[in-house]
């Protein structure tokens, strides 16, 4: 029997912070502060359709139908571009499109929405944000037999895992997968549900919440599976 994998993506029309350089970030250090240069909606529109265009050109040996989250920040031109892409095919799947009516809590409450919607309808998910690209070949043939093979597995990190302290936290509160980017079961997150209402994520939408956003979003996103006595793990860095 095919398994079914969904890849969520958080996307939005809110224009970025612009930064001209990536810069290390985290404990272990990894490259997740990206650099970016995403100002209009054009800039936007390309960016969403390079992840078309990059899962296309990938192999992810299995199949998987990608899931565009859109947190609505009232661009309505934004938001028909993104409902214009719902069912659109794809060499290994096809393009699922989702209208989150808040932006609240950014990516992460992308991700619960588009979990909450989907949950019944697949074995497995995948988390990224619409410019962090997942497209290595067999990524999510990795991902599940990262998943499976690991004992007690409750999240597998595409981007490592984070050991940092941050703010007052203490370190076992702190451990994550870096940008919550990674692959997990419909089970857990069925779990992590049924436990605290909804996937982690913040009610905030405010840049002056960021701290609160990365707190309640990022951090919690993972944890939460960590504390619930299961495993995180990180792909090999061999495959």
């Amino acid at each position: 029997m095919t398994v079914k994998i969904a890849k969520i993506i958080a996307t939005s029309f809110y224009y970025r912070t612009v930064r001209n350089n990536t810069v290390l970030t985290g404990n272990p250090p990894v490259f997740t502060l990206h650099s970016q240069n995403f100002k209009n909606d054009d800039e936007i529109k390309k960016l969403i359709l390079f992840n078309i265009e990059q899962e296309n050109l990938c192999n992810p040996g299995l199949p998987v139908d990608i899931v565009f989250v859109n947190n609505d920040v009232g661009n309505v031109d934004g938001n028909n571009f993104v409902k214009g892409l719902n069912n659109k095919k794809l060499k290994n799947g096809k393009v699922i499109a989702i209208h989150n009516n808040s932006n609240s809590g950014w990516s992460y409450g992308a991700f619960n929405k588009g979990f909450q919607e989907l949950q019944n309808d697949y074995d497995y998910f995948i988390f990224t944000e619409d410019d962090v690209i997942i497209a290595k070949d067999n990524y999510a043939k990795i991902g599940l037999n990262t998943f499976v093979n690991k004992e007690n597995c409750g999240f597998v990190s595409y981007w490592g895992l984070c050991f940092s302290q941050f703010e007052n936290l203490s370190k076992k509160d702190s451990i994550h997968a870096h940008g919550a980017s990674g692959f997990t079961s419909s089970d857990i997150l069925r779990k992590v549900t049924k436990k605290y209402g909804r996937l982690p994520h913040s009610d905030s939408f405010n840049k002056d919440d960021y701290n609160k956003i990365i707190l309640e979003g990022e951090i919690k996103f993972t944890n939460v599976i960590l504390k619930m006595g299961y495993s995180l793990t990180e792909v090999p860095n061999n495959q």
